[in-house]
């Protein structure tokens, strides 16, 4: 068997292996989350629960308004966010910093308003869209898994 041949087996075995057992992914993933979050000022439990909400930890993840990678970042909020191109979203590094780094610029703005609820909700609507609506976190928007932080009256 030559060179080629075998590096092509390997990988496909990595390949099948992560798909079957994503837990060592699942580690390498919460393990950066936890690096940047911890960098830009965002509680790691909270950045870990949100990639999940929003792509259950696939940063192959596509939107259906063209969402992409682990915290489905919008090419509109990643292009003012990165001089990166948009095709990187899709890598994890890259979608966790820039998230990251959106997370804290929302977490800044809310200033006083700050609560996890909140930022949680305006990073799906928008700061402006909170603030549109005075700060609360509309019921409409909740689920599953962001009910963990809305139950907390944050």
């Amino acid at each position: 068997m030559n060179k080629k041949c075998v590096l092509s087996i390997v990988f496909v075995s990595f390949a099948v292996i992560a798909r079957i057992c994503p837990c060592r992914a699942d580690t390498n993933i919460k393990a950066r989350i936890s690096q940047y979050s911890n960098e830009y000022g965002i509680d790691s439990a909270l950045a870990y629960d949100l990639a999940r909400a929003e792509s259950s930890l696939d940063p192959m993840a596509e939107g259906n308004i063209g969402e992409r990678g682990l915290y489905q970042i919008r090419r509109k909020t990643w292009e003012w966010l990165t001089d990166m191109s948009f095709d990187k979203a899709y890598e994890v590094e890259a979608n966790i910093k820039v998230a990251m780094k959106y997370l804290a610029w929302i977490k800044k703005n809310l200033g006083k308003h700050y609560t996890q609820a909140r930022l949680i909700a305006a990073y799906n609507m928008g700061l402006k869209g909170l603030r549109d609506r005075n700060y609360e976190v509309p019921k409409t928007h909740r689920n599953l898994i962001y009910n963990k932080y809305y139950a907390k009256g944050e």
